[in-house]
């Protein structure tokens, strides 16, 4: 056996082990930036084709942390947009370990409380969740950093449909600014890119961000205002409740 070719092969495999191994850590602590941190925002979007706004919606968020709780993270989103969901909310209870999130949401018009958990979410336009990162995200692609000078840059394929996404990260704040998708063509589907930010107790929160389909032919304009770190008065308004 030649080891003067086994070792450089050797040391070339565990390189990219490694990159892996370092871009899913990196991404993990993206993922984990804000746990543990009370906060709320306002965050309106507009899908616009051909110059003209054809959906809209706004909505406030509210995240609640509470301590010695089996529930790990609770989360309030009240609808002001569009109009028939105007009055709207929605319950999510995350819980420490792998159960399954607890969903409700008030029905519009009757205003009931109704359990959604196990209800698949219909594919819009475009959905807030686009914007979190999660572990379960993280490890559904394959990772691996492709730059790391002023700008960090993380190449992800998807396990199940190779497309591939670019991650663009200001490494200082930990901060994701843009994301693009390739299909196995290597040809862009849609980039996401946050145009405009604010700093918030040292932290680098989006204040505009701009989603190009090129798939669906059109882009969706998001603004995040009123954003702020809170410790709530009250926080039974994180239980769910209907009329």
């Amino acid at each position: 056996m030649n080891f003067r070719y086994i070792l450089p092969i050797y040391f070339f495999v565990f390189s990219i082990l490694l990159a892996e191994s370092d871009a899913n850590k990196i991404l993990i602590q993206i993922s984990n930036l804000f746990n543990n941190i009370n906060r709320s925002m306002i965050i309106e979007s507009s899908v616009i084709k051909n110059g003209e706004i054809k959906k809209s919606q706004k909505v406030k968020i509210q995240i609640y942390w509470p301590h010695n709780s089996k529930k790990k993270r609770l989360t309030l989103i009240e609808f002001f947009k569009p109009k028939r969901k105007s009055g709207v909310k929605l319950w999510e209870h995350t819980f420490t370990g792998n159960s399954t999130p607890l969903i409700w949401m008030t029905m519009p018009v009757t205003g009931k409380l109704k359990d959604i958990s196990n209800k698949k979410p219909k594919r819009n336009d475009f959905d807030i969740s686009e914007l979190q990162l999660t572990e379960e995200v993280i490890f559904a692609y394959q990772n691996s950093i492709i730059k790391n000078s002023d700008e960090l840059i993380i190449e992800s394929i998807s396990n199940i449909d190779q497309q591939k996404k670019l991650i663009y990260i200001d490494k200082k704040f930990k901060f994701i600014y843009k994301v693009e998708t390739y299909n196995k063509k290597n040809k862009i589907l849609r980039s996401i890119e946050c145009v405009e930010f604010k700093l918030v107790d040292n932290y680098k929160i989006a204040s505009k961000v701009t989603v190009n389909d090129l798939k669906k032919k059109h882009t969706v304009d998001i603004k995040i205002t009123d954003f702020s770190f809170t410790e709530f008065a009250d926080t039974t308004i994180f239980e769910p409740k209907g009329k």
